[in-house]
């Protein structure tokens, strides 16, 4: 899946909770520190950029505050439980972790992931193919000709067609869809007695919720009746289904450029969690045995033999660091 043109915009919220519940044995380090989640973060991100190879890399959090649609709606996501406490031991952890391995996140007071996300996504998609990494559905609106969104955990990519294949809509009909059938994930109450089947049916045949409106007095029976009673409540739905796409962030494409890691620094956080080196260190060694080259015009005689002295000796200085990095890292286990 290469592609020197792609973006990839991760949601590291769903990130989280997919690396928190993904890892069901207790995982600590050698003080009692939970670690499953940090721990199968870090690899779903790192089997994430083998496979998707994104030239550029977005990583973006919930701020963990109330949104614009909490005022709009009190209840929104009230119903859920509260966040494990380990988890929430992890979340700054895991979010220090992403900025250690060279990613800056990403996180807005105010706004959702979802909307961060879907911004990027306009943002940079006339120049990038851009890779949404979610399984969220409230994504799939942002979903175009230039825009995916991509289930690593499932292997599944969702392009137009596979959104109107799985919803029975277009994708930017999702919103519509969601304000109409509900979303008790979210709490958000949609049309009493109006499920997929028929918010389908009334997309199908009206195309969006304002063409509905203006046709409610001409749908028979209970389902007009239903609707015409909670239409308020539909328009009220929609103000939280509706993903917002223009929110004015100060992100260039050069935030999302891969800064090179301390090594440093990353074998020390990996020490104090118990971790193995992986393929973030491996990766790292290699780039600073690279820095070492052969010249590409040849030389000779003694001038020749100098340069390869010296060559030689900047080789076992490399070499003696690495290994005494590894000799430190390698006997540390998770």
């Amino acid at each position: 899946m290469t592609d020197s043109k792609k973006i990839a915009i991760v949601d590291g919220t769903y990130y989280i909770f997919r690396a928190f519940f993904g890892i069901k044995q207790k995982l600590t380090n050698q003080k009692g520190f939970p670690t499953n989640a940090i721990f199968a973060f870090k690899n779903m991100l790192a089997l994430l950029l083998k496979e998707v190879q994104p030239q550029y890399v977005a990583v973006v959090f919930d701020s963990g505050k109330p949104s614009f649609r909490s005022e709009i709606f009190p209840e929104y996501k009230a119903h859920r439980e509260g966040i494990a406490p380990e988890l929430v031991q992890q979340i700054p952890l895991i979010i220090e972790m992403v900025r250690l391995l060279g990613f800056e996140p990403i996180i807005i007071d105010d706004f959702e992931a979802d909307d961060v996300i879907a911004t990027l996504a306009q943002q940079f998609s006339d120049q990038f193919d851009v890779w949404i990494i979610s399984a969220d559905k409230d994504l799939t609106q942002m979903v175009s000709e230039k825009v995916k969104m991509y289930d690593s955990m499932r292997g599944l990519l969702f392009s137009k067609e596979e959104v109107k294949k799985k919803f029975g809509v277009n994708p930017e009909q999702i919103a519509d869809y969601l304000a109409l059938v509900g979303d008790a994930s979210d709490n958000i109450p949609g049309a009493k007695g109006i499920g997929p089947v028929g918010a389908q049916k009334l997309l199908s045949a009206y195309s969006n919720l304002e063409t509905l409106k203006l046709n409610l007095e001409k749908i028979p029976g209970k389902e007009g009746e239903k609707l015409r009673l909670s239409w308020a409540q539909v328009e009220m739905s929609k103000k939280l289904t509706q993903i917002q796409s223009q929110l004015p962030l100060k992100i260039s494409l050069k935030d999302l450029e891969r800064k090179t890691p301390d090594l440093g620094t990353l074998k020390n956080f990996y020490q104090e969690l118990n971790f193995r080196p992986d393929e973030f260190i491996t990766q790292m060694q290699q780039e600073l045995f690279a820095q070492v080259s052969v010249p590409t015009i040849a030389q000779s005689g003694e001038k020749k033999k100098s340069y390869q002295r010296s060559i030689k000796t900047k080789s076992k200085t490399i070499q003696a660091t690495s290994l005494k990095i590894w000799s430190t890292v390698l006997p540390i286990f998770c």
